[in-house]
């Protein structure tokens, strides 16, 4: 994150220098800053797919765990269910489901016991 802001920040500095400089475009100047604000923006751009690319490898670990754990799914998800706890909390509910016998193992009772009241709350 810290890197990004970096990156963004040295985009827009060397855009206001190309707008006060205001360089021809056949100058070496020009193609300098220009080159120096696309090269900011592109690494911004590839920090922001790595971002996106581990929050998807994340979300299938998370996923194929759960279908792996939950045998009785009596819980409505709005496609959002892996948001609704921490990942501690979530590592406490899969915890929960395998201490359950196999083939009774239900999300919503795992999730009540390891935060009780949670039905009142969604």
């Amino acid at each position: 994150m810290r890197r990004q802001i970096i990156l963004l920040l040295a985009a827009g500095a060397f855009a206001i220098r190309f707008l006060i400089i205001r360089p021809r475009p056949d100058s070496i100047l020009f193609w300098v800053i220009v080159g120096a604000g696309t090269a900011c923006l592109l690494a911004n751009a590839a920090i922001d797919r790595k971002a996106a690319n581990r929050d998807i490898e994340k979300y299938r670990a998370w996923q194929s765990r759960f279908r792996e754990l939950v045998d009785i799914d009596d819980l409505e998800d709005d496609g959002h269910l892996n948001e609704w706890f921490t990942d501690l909390e979530w590592e406490a509910i899969f915890e929960k489901l395998e201490s359950m016998p196999k083939g009774s193992r239900s999300i919503r009772m795992a999730i009540e016991a390891v935060k009780p009241g949670i039905r009142n709350e969604n």
